[in-house]
């Protein structure tokens, strides 16, 4: 960790400063949860009941904050004779898990006609937002191209799996060469915390924040792996539709797809999106910085270094934060998503 004489961290619990803040660390990746972890040194917080009880972070690096950092929910705690530490999420947690109402989609009870959005949005309502707000809707978007709940069956599912599942549908690919995705996130304001979808910038994006050596960079480190350029998709009726991206100079790294299409078309179209969504993802870069501490996930960045196979923009895709009141570190995750080993062929 670094020493950085203006971060000055503040915690509040319940809306209780906490003055005795000993470590801190904050994580973040798409289509996760936000996660804030502390140790503090006040043994009397052993005595309250701190279970989803709210908590805020400010960072207030370089400035005083406006927003939090973070704002969740206290989800683990311990407590010992001279210290205590938890775990809070986001408040995302409430659709998540076994702790969230589960939904039931049938024939007879169904949300068709509904987009997602919509969807989600009177699960909300009906179920978490009941006496007061716990999951704001204020910031809740349509995306470009809305995907509906049409024919979506489920059987007592939690509603994060069914907007992940949904949400897989939504690509941005009017660029044929360059299709984006969609994922959730969380905006936090000054009193709430909302629920919102965002597509992921294109890499092409000219209004990049720019890192060098120097200048935003104080460590930087990537592996490359071949990128997934064959990838198939079976209907419905057992017809696979296969899409081959190029001659495959690195080999052949294939995917299979397990979702119901209709038509051989839809397949085919699937397969090339994955492949395509997937095949600039081959560089996992890491970089420990001293800028961009508040950038989003999905944003476009430039990497100004001297290793060409390094520079150029990417994408964030994970965030971690850690420290103290005396130091801090902040290391970005660029280009790297999460793989599921078992859909490789």
């Amino acid at each position: 960790m670094s020493r950085i004489t203006y971060c000055s961290p503040k915690l509040y619990i319940d809306g209780k400063i906490i003055e005795s803040l000993d470590t801190f660390s904050f994580s973040e990746s798409m289509n996760n949860l936000q996660s804030f972890r502390a140790k503090c040194l006040e043994p009397d917080l052993e005595n309250r009941d701190l279970f989803n009880k709210k908590v805020e972070f400010y960072l207030n690096y370089g400035s005083e904050d406006g927003i939090p950092l973070f704002r969740g929910y206290i989800r683990e705690f311990k407590a010992t004779d001279t210290q205590f530490s938890f775990t809070a999420q986001d408040p995302r947690v409430f659709i998540t898990g076994n702790d969230a109402m589960p939904v039931s989609i049938t024939d007879k009870n169904n949300y068709d006609g509904y987009t997602l959005t919509q969807f989600i949005y009177k699960y909300i309502t009906d179920n978490i937002n009941i006496n007061e707000t716990k999951l704001g809707l204020y910031s809740l978007n349509e995306i470009d191209k809305p995907v509906f709940m049409t024919g979506e069956r489920f059987k007592s599912n939690a509603p994060w799996n069914v907007i992940s599942n949904v949400l897989k549908k939504a690509i941005d690919d009017s660029d044929i060469e360059e299709p984006l995705s969609y994922f959730t996130d969380i905006v936090h304001r000054n009193i709430d915390s909302d629920l919102i979808f965002r597509k992921k910038q294109s890499l092409d994006n000219v209004n990049t924040k720019v890192f060098k050596y120097n200048d935003g960079i104080i460590e930087l480190s990537y592996r490359e792996r071949a990128p997934v350029s064959v990838a198939s998709a079976t209907t419905k009726d057992g017809v696979v539709s296969e899409f081959i991206y190029g001659n495959t100079p690195k080999g052949r790294v294939g995917l299979k797809l397990s979702g119901q299409y209709e038509t051989p078309a839809e397949a085919q179209k699937a397969a090339r999106n994955t492949v395509l969504l997937n095949y600039k993802n081959t560089k996992e870069i890491s970089i420990t910085v001293s800028k961009g501490i508040y950038s989003r996930m999905g944003d476009a960045i430039s990497i100004d270094v001297p290793d060409y196979n390094v520079a150029g923009n990417v994408r964030i895709t994970s965030k971690s934060i850690s420290g103290s009141k005396n130091s801090f570190s902040c290391t970005l995750q660029c280009n790297k998503e999460p793989i599921k080993l078992t859909d490789f062929i």
